[in-house]
């Protein structure tokens, strides 16, 4: 049985950015998703009666009309929205055939019901009835040009009603969309009859569709035969999950490794996860890896070499999914934002505030990460970043950067019970445990130069010392356990930093290792940071 709940969920509510037009409604649905992007379908009448392109809202966020039929004729319009919804596409076919035919159709849609416009969503049960290609369109609306395909709609249970109009019509034996809704025809104001435009229309009205749009709409010829015995309810709940890991973005590999305790690699792997660019123009880019929510152990048991107090009590905390940046914030993402001086919040930003200013190793400056920030300033560049992309961007909480780090080990790092300066930028004259001695850089190197963890984060240890949003407290005791930033009570003037550096011993480099530096300090050349964003992709 079609789960209906997970149906009327894929549909979107089109209304009006104007206020004398709030009650005026259409429904539309995704049929195409990038990964910051989405295509979706209504009707052009939808469009002008919402009042007009640059008016049009989908579930309240601002769409581009990038197609439009004529209202008379082909009844639709292709939407666009510089986002990726959560909700699933629906994929489309195009009928063929050579007599009439009858589909047994479910159509969810949106309408306003009762005499204080209450919205509804429902999903009604019809048939939609297809006629010999070629005489579907003049025979049903009269001076319609005949290449538009349009096919009765007759309601077997419920009835369509006013904001249907760009409602999906589901063939249920293929999970396929087959048509939109476009008019009612009343009968007695039983809403018992309408019409729907076939997707045919759409390759019609969009001459230049694009070649990966095209290959996802499946012709009935090559379909019927293959679909009709697929399971619709198990199709669409596939849908929704894909639809969900794409939501956390593209997989990406990478390879994993782990060192005994001197230090040697015993073991690698090959990993794989998911992350969302931020692309930002001119080969500026934010690569932001989604973390799995979980529960792990915070801080350090008091046998593990280095530790200091402020790293207890340990104690569970859980951690709600997120997006963290694959690297600490680099000096070329830095000068982006703060050259937009438009975007300013509350600060003005240095556009070069780094010490290290040469390449490092025919490696241009512009990938060190930044440092010489202070607190404020990361918060500023949070901000700026979040008001040119509409999308929510912060530092991370001190429990989401352990957990972040930590990516499932319990070790003092990441890599095992030690790290090696060919594994991490930090002082290579001290050592940790049993490992041995080497390199000391005495300056940053370009992200993305080391091993990764396994949630495929890189420079968590060493390189330079990374922002968190929490105030600095000496202990654990009364922290939150739900991952949140710990901002009550503690050092008011003070932050935490989290991670090591190029200038700290391997011991302070620990996945639980804590620091701290008053919030307005810019003198250190160690002092970084790094962002997250949050599901449902404050990416939206």
């Amino acid at each position: 049985m079609v789960d209906l709940k997970k149906l009327e969920d894929s549909i979107v509510l089109i209304k009006s950015a104007k206020e004398n037009r709030k009650n005026v409604i259409g429904t539309g649905f995704i049929f195409y998703k990038k990964q910051n992007y989405t295509y979706l379908l209504t009707c052009a009448h939808v469009v002008e009666d919402v009042g007009g392109e640059e008016n049009i809202r989908v579930n309240n966020i601002p769409a581009e009309v990038i197609k439009i039929g004529d209202v008379q004729g082909f009844d639709l319009a292709i939407l666009k929205v510089n986002k990726n919804f959560s909700l699933p596409s629906l994929n489309l076919m195009i009928l063929y055939g050579e007599e009439e035919k009858k589909l047994e159709v479910k159509i969810p849609g949106f309408y306003l019901w009762s005499q204080n416009n209450a919205l509804r969503r429902q999903t009604i049960k019809g048939e939609m009835i297809v006629e010999v290609d070629g005489e579907r369109a003049f025979q049903l609306i009269e001076n319609m040009p005949e290449d538009v395909a349009v096919e009765k709609l007759e309601i077997k249970k419920g009835r369509l009603r006013s904001g249907y109009s760009g409602s999906p019509v589901i063939d249920i034996n293929t999970g396929l969309v087959v048509g939109i809704v476009t008019h009612k025809v009343d009968v007695d104001g039983e809403g018992r009859f309408g019409r729907a435009i076939s997707i045919e229309a759409l390759e019609k009205i969009w001459s230049e569709i694009p070649n990966e749009v095209s290959k996802q709409i499946e012709r009935e010829a090559k379909t019927i035969e293959v679909l009709t015995n697929i399971n619709f309810e198990e199709k669409f709940q596939n849908e929704v999950k894909s639809s969900q890991e794409s939501e956390k973005g593209e997989l990406f590999n990478f390879e994993v490794i782990r060192v005994d305790d001197f230090g040697n690699i015993v073991d690698s792997s090959q990993k794989s996860i998911r992350q969302k660019i931020e692309d930002l123009g001119n080969g500026i880019k934010f690569q932001m890896v989604y973390i799995p929510g979980g529960t792990f152990t915070m801080g350090s048991p008091e046998s593990e070499e280095g530790r200091y107090d402020d790293e207890g009590p340990q104690h569970d905390v859980t951690v709600p999914p997120f997006f963290m940046g694959k690297y600490p914030v680099t000096r070329g993402q830095w000068k982006k934002l703060a050259s937009r001086t438009d975007l300013k919040v509350k600060l003005d930003l240095k556009l070069e505030p780094s010490y290290f200013k040469e390449p490092y190793q025919d490696i241009d400056r512009w990938h060190r990460p930044v440092e010489r920030v202070s607190w404020y300033e990361a918060v500023e560049f949070c901000e700026r970043l979040s008001k040119l992309t509409q999308r929510n961007y912060r530092l991370p909480s001190e429990a989401e950067w352990e957990y972040a780090c930590r990516a499932g080990t319990t070790t003092p790092f990441y890599f095992g019970n030690t790290i090696t300066p060919e594994l991490v930028n930090y002082n290579g004259l001290y050592v940790y445990g049993i490992a041995h001695d080497g390199e000391y850089r005495e300056e940053t190197t370009p992200v993305g130069q080391f091993y990764p963890n396994a949630f495929g984060l890189y420079d968590m240890h060493g390189n330079v010392s990374e922002w968190c949003l929490d105030t600095w407290h000496n202990s654990y005791d009364g922290a939150p356990t739900d991952g949140s930033v710990w901002e009550t009570g503690g050092h008011s003037t003070r932050r935490v930093r989290r991670g090591g550096s190029w200038y700290f011993n391997p011991g302070r480099c620990r996945s639980a290792s804590r620091s701290s530096s008053f919030s307005d300090e810019t003198d250190f050349n160690y002092i970084g940071f790094r962002l997250v964003s949050f599901p449902p992709r404050t990416f939206q």
